[in-house]
């Protein structure tokens, strides 16, 4: 079941590094900094642990959204990570946002599941 999980992960890992490469690249295309692109990322990891906790659900049959808490978290900590790679672990503030967006995205996520037929 933990490699269930992985896969799951995996998923909703691979929406939020694409997001976030295609963020990147808007912002190289635009030449500018904009608020809000910066504040995009917070919806790709929202749509990623969305995405995990999708998974996870259709292969663990059970409670929507005591699952997708559940496979939000594995998430978060990929998230935690790769952020402060690529900060060099300069972490702010917005590392507790970063945690509670994901865990709302893996709430819904998961209701979602249970509820709808994806």
């Amino acid at each position: 079941k933990i490699v269930l999980v992985f896969f799951s992960t995996l998923k909703g890992a691979l929406v939020y590094v694409v997001g976030l490469c295609g963020i990147a690249l808007l912002m190289n295309f635009l030449k500018k900094d904009s608020s809000a692109l910066y504040y995009a990322m917070y919806i790709f990891i929202m749509l990623g642990s969305f995405v995990c906790a999708i998974a996870s659900c259709k292969k663990f049959h059970g409670r929507g959204f005591l699952i997708g808490l559940l496979s939000a978290v594995p998430y978060s900590l990929f998230v935690f990570l790769l952020t402060g790679i690529l900060s060099e672990f300069n972490i702010s503030s917005n590392i507790v946002m970063v945690f509670l967006l994901s865990l709302l995205g893996g709430f819904l996520g998961g209701i979602t599941a249970v509820n709808t037929r994806l």
